[in-house]
């Protein structure tokens, strides 16, 4: 992170300002269209479109029952509007995934007349076009009555989430100081909440981490001295009790630990491996093919649930009813850790006992990405953020957005992996040495 503040304030960044509200913000903000009925046959602002299959096509969605679906006009029919002349524009604004949760409650406050008969995605294609800056979609009371009837119609496409990036201070001192308070709550092993670095949020786990180590060595070292099917069992309540009031990240942890001790219990049964053998791979017993089916079945549900939106969910096919179970100790933007903890866990266990998915794993492209993973883990965040943000507008006005994207990410790609290459060897192997080192030096007599 301190390579990161440093760079930061030599320019390797671009300001948070130039990101998300200068002219490159349109590739990240959503787009806000509003649809009229057009006078006569012609538009006098906009660009005229022919009913719900010409809103489809402006919006790039592929069926008019998305429409419906995400705004609630015009009375969950689309066939009202089918063959008349609309009015589109759209304009960008600064909005993610995450307001979906605040917009209730503007709403609510801005319009509590309407909001008592409207429903709540009404309310959400309403609100999404207030914006004091843009007088084009700027809705007052008046117009979003109208915003009720069939034939004015506001869809929000929502951008991408907001991520924190590095400050870049005025002078030296101040970005010292700044640093240094961010480091010490981020290194904080009592801080329990999620705490997201600006200089690499995505190192929020690594306390996390800690925490969870040492949770399992209290665990180990109050279980020792009892039977492994007792261990196992209290350890799989406590996951679960984890799970279930909040802490995912323990829960996950424990059901590490019990995966990891049952596949060790299991393997010291096993006569050892023959002289120049790679891994257990073949090892692995043989199963029925019901079994095997019900393990695959396990992969598909586990990948299911390592699938669930950050946010939105409720709102998202496939997992709108999947939101509903949520325990109430999670917040809306926090659904995604119950699923994905439970999934993280059901897709070991799966794959420890498939021996097609073993040998792959043990084959030699996954153990060096496996090697490199955690420089990846950490150079990846400041790549994006640094030159990511530099030239992918570059490339989407050059290419468009499907030809921006392919180079982009062959480029990032390239760049992020030689970079974690680069510093899994210079770095992280001799961190590894010399903490080796100073272990071995305290543990001697």
């Amino acid at each position: 992170m301190f390579l990161v503040a440093v760079l930061a304030q030599t320019g390797a960044f671009k300001s948070e300002f130039a990101i998300y509200k200068g002219p490159d913000s349109r590739y990240i903000n959503a787009t806000i269209t509003h649809a009229d009925l057009a006078e006569g046959n012609f538009c006098r602002d906009g660009t005229a479109v022919k009913g719900a299959a010409g809103i489809a096509n402006y919006l790039g969605i592929e069926a008019t029952a998305y429409l419906r679906n995400t705004t609630g006009y015009p009375e969950g029919n689309t066939t009202d509007w089918t063959d008349m002349l609309l009015c589109v524009n759209h304009t960008t604004r600064s909005y993610g995934p995450a307001q979906l949760y605040t917009l209730k409650s503007e709403y609510e406050a801005q319009f509590p007349k309407l909001a008592e008969d409207t429903p709540g995605m009404e309310r959400l294609a309403a609100l999404g076009s207030v914006d004091d800056n843009d007088n084009d979609l700027a809705l007052s009371s008046g117009n979003v009555t109208e915003a009720a009837g069939p034939l004015n119609l506001t869809w929000v496409q929502m951008g991408g989430s907001w991520e924190e990036h590095p400050f870049i201070h005025p002078n030296l001192t101040y970005a010292m100081k700044n640093f240094t308070r961010s480091y010490a709550e981020w290194a904080n092993p009592f801080n329990f909440g999620h705490y997201h670095p600006r200089y690499d949020p995505h190192t929020f786990t690594i306390p996390m981490e800690l925490r969870g180590s040492m949770l399992v060595y209290i665990f180990l070292l109050g279980t020792a001295a009892i039977k492994a099917t007792w261990r196992t069992a209290i350890g799989s309540l406590l996951s679960a009790y984890s799970l279930f009031i909040g802490r995912w990240d323990m829960a996950a942890f424990l059901g590490g630990m019990l995966l990891s001790e049952h596949d060790v219990r299991r393997s010291s049964d096993l006569p050892p491996l023959a002289p120049g053998a790679r891994g257990r791979g073949g090892d692995v017993q043989r199963t029925t093919k019901g079994a095997a089916a019900l393990r695959w079945a396990g992969i598909v549900l586990a990948l299911y649930f390592l699938s669930y939106p950050d946010s939105g969910a409720e709102y998202t096919p496939g997992f709108a009813y999947l939101s509903t179970w949520v325990p109430k100790y999670y917040n809306k933007l926090s659904g995604w850790m119950f699923y994905e903890a439970m999934g993280a866990v059901l897709l070991v266990a799966c794959i420890m006992r498939s021996p097609g998915l073993v040998r792959l794993l043990e084959s030699r492209l996954p153990q060096y990405l496996g090697k490199i993973s955690f420089s990846l883990y950490l150079v990846h965040g400041p790549v994006l953020h640094s030159l990511g943000f530099w030239i992918m507008p570059r490339l989407f006005d050059s290419f468009g957005k499907t030809g921006g994207y392919a180079i982009g990410w062959v480029v990032l790609l390239a760049v992020t992996f030689y970079l974690s290459d680069l510093w899994n060897k210079k770095i992280d192997s001799w961190s590894v040495t010399v903490g080796r080192r100073v272990e071995k030096m305290l543990a001697e007599d």
